[in-house]
């Protein structure tokens, strides 16, 4: 998807077959509440693989600010942090950011016309070939300015300069702009899969506007759309099937050509007021009833009669005039949403969740929320009816999504277990658990393993520091893992780490909780020998109201080994958490 610049007309969509994005204009200042409130843009990405993530970001009087999935530092703060369901702002821009651009697990943003990126650079996508993961904004080099256009598939990321269109990362199909390089495997494929930014050529006009898809991408060029990379289903809309990196052009368009929006594997463009598609339809994204691929464009039959902007992510395409309407993922005609205001500013769609800004600058957004993209600081509900994103950070608010709960902060992750989407540990069940509040982990150890023991107790001052100031919680657990628990620690050193942890929340005005490690099988082990130590020391450290002990009621029983929980286990202790926590804190929730 593109992210135009300010100056230029709003909207773009991300794409990829799992990445998408948008952008909107607005002006003023950023304020506490998001709602009705003016984003100047908007980028959304995700991608399914084993472990699927989304994220988005918005720019906010010249800040970027982003919200959902930030394992691979697509959240641009610094921290690896799984979810995050309210906006956080991301520093290290080297001035006011004018566009962005998200991908799978990436971000880029054009800052003092230069792009910057941050998060995945497994494959390149980032700009430069090292390290994998860009925790801060990185300019990317060897780009001639000033960049006026951005656009970032599921692994691979274009830019337009000077009117042509530059490209990098990923290059399996040819989708970077150079010559195939073969399929991206393994840890050591990033020199073997990728390229550094390559100048596209045969593109017919100057480019002012670039979208892209899993594995090609198209450019808007004098009214005419050229696009490039792997052909399969039809997604190059020229009626044939040969792949590679030299643009054709697609036929059969009205010219001139208003918007362009790729989905993962199809493309749709705005032209004579109408909406047009082509590629992939097995999932509905041609709108016309059928499940058919489409190699060339065909007109979409749209219930409105000034569409005004265009928006294409996965299986997915959604137009907005006065209404949004929005086909794909199993509907196969275009079906308007519900909860937003028109006429819409911005539009853009995603995988499994999508969002729009409304007329008066507001954000809004409707789908999947299990890692917190929809940005509105609740449980991970998915919602069909778009709501408003919580509040922008603006560095000193607290309980910024106004709903009286908590925000709960694990520390030393305890507990993991395996599932199709990644570990889960019964700290993330309790946000679950928590109806309605905002949550967090922090100080994971390496892939979802619990954290080393005292590296995990050494390193977390920073995360601690990090999310009492950016995350503004109103409650902190302490939480230790069961994985080699205590193997090169004692019980004094959990301890003294713990008082020191308690005393810097409760200085920033947050309740700090202990939750006690729980007991081990077989009880005569020296591991659980160990964990009984422990937890007699935080019993005498702590007054008994910050204790969270799942021992009583629910104890070796329900361990489904002698490390991880089964799924009932993890439930049930999250439940137990809950009613500790929202117990000891109705009444600073009453207040």
């Amino acid at each position: 998807m593109a992210a135009r610049p300010v100056a230029a007309r709003v909207l773009a969509a991300l794409l990829g077959l799992a990445s998408w994005a948008l952008a909107g204009l607005g002006c003023g200042p950023p304020a506490a509440r998001a709602e009705g409130q003016p984003a100047t843009a908007l980028a959304s990405g995700g991608r399914v693989t084993f472990a699927s993530f989304s994220h988005t970001c918005a720019i906010v009087a010249g800040d970027v600010q982003c919200w959902g999935a930030g394992g691979s530092g697509q959240l641009g703060n610094g921290q690896l942090i799984r979810r995050r369901p309210l906006p956080v702002r991301v520093p290290g821009l080297r001035g006011p950011a004018t566009a962005l651009a998200a991908g799978g697990s990436h971000t880029c943003a054009i800052a003092d016309a230069r792009v910057h990126c941050w998060g995945d650079n497994t494959r390149g996508q980032g700009g430069v070939e090292r390290p994998l993961f860009l925790l801060s904004p990185t300019v990317v080099p060897s780009l001639p300015g000033p960049v006026t256009a951005l656009a970032a598939g599921t692994e691979h990321t274009c830019a337009i300069a000077r009117g042509a269109v530059w490209c990098w990362g990923r290059n399996e199909a040819g989708e970077a702009g150079a010559p195939p390089q073969g399929r991206c495997r393994g840890p050591h494929a990033v020199p073997r899969c990728s390229t550094p930014p390559v100048r596209l050529q045969a593109i017919e006009g100057r480019a002012t506007d670039v979208s892209l898809g899993a594995r090609h991408g198209c450019a808007l060029a004098e009214g005419t759309v050229w696009c490039w990379g792997e052909a399969a289903r039809g997604r190059l809309g020229d009626g044939a099937r040969d792949s590679g990196p030299r643009p054709v052009r697609v036929q059969g368009l009205p010219t001139p050509v208003a918007d362009l929006a790729l989905g993962g594997d199809h493309g749709c463009a705005l032209a004579a007021s109408r909406v047009w598609c082509w590629g992939a339809g097995s999932r509905g994204q041609q709108g016309d009833g059928g499940l058919e691929d489409r190699p060339l464009p065909h007109p979409v039959e749209v219930p409105e009669v000034d569409v005004r902007l265009l928006a294409s992510g996965g299986d997915r395409s959604c137009a907005a005039g006065e209404r949004i309407w929005c086909w794909g993922d199993g509907e196969t005609v275009a079906v308007a949403v519900a909860g937003v205001r028109g006429p819409v500013r911005a539009l853009a769609v995603g995988v499994d969740h999508a969002c729009a800004v409304e007329a008066g600058g507001g954000v809004r957004c409707w789908g999947d929320n299990d890692y917190g993209q929809l940005g509105s600081g609740d449980a991970p509900r998915d919602h069909s009816t778009a709501r408003p994103v919580a509040a922008w950070d603006d560095g000193r608010l607290r309980d910024r999504n106004a709903d009286g709960r908590l925000v709960v902060i694990c520390l030393g992750d305890s507990n993991t277990a395996r599932r199709p989407d990644g570990p889960v540990s019964w700290c993330e069940r309790l946000g679950e658990t928590l109806v309605g509040a905002t949550w967090e982990i922090v100080n994971r150890g390496l892939g979802g393993a619990t954290a080393v023991p005292r590296a995990s107790l050494l390193r977390a001052d920073e995360p601690l520091a990090y999310a009492l100031e950016n995350d503004a919680p109103d409650a902190v657990i302490l939480a230790y893992g069961t994985n080699d628990v205590l193997a090169d620690v004692g019980a004094d050193e959990v301890v003294a780490a713990y008082r020191r942890l308690a005393q810097r929340a409760q200085e920033a005005g947050v309740v700090p909780f202990v939750a006690l490690t729980p007991p081990l099988q077989p009880a005569s082990s020296a591991d659980n020998v160990r964990v009984l130590a422990l937890n007699r020391a935080l019993r005498e450290a702590f007054q008994p109201e910050r204790i969270i002990d799942f021992h009583a009621g629910f104890g070796p029983a329900h361990f489904g080994d002698r490390v991880h929980l089964n799924e009932s286990g993890q439930v049930r202790r999250a439940r137990l958490a809950a009613d500790v926590l929202e117990r000891a804190l109705e009444p600073a929730a009453a207040r």
